[in-house]
């Protein structure tokens, strides 16, 4: 079994996501949200927009 197939295995089921995969999406959007206030209030920072 190859890396990509235990997570489609995981976090698909019949092309939608199962509820596995939904909270990985929402911990990953959690942890991005995070990163992006801390490098907001830090000086010097890089700004994407």
């Amino acid at each position: 079994m190859d890396q990509s197939a235990f997570l489609d295995e995981e976090y698909y089921k019949g092309g939608k996501l199962t509820e596995a995969g939904q909270e990985f999406l929402t911990q990953m959007d959690t942890y991005k949200n995070g990163m992006l206030l801390t490098w907001r209030f830090q000086p010097n920072h890089f700004s994407p927009n």
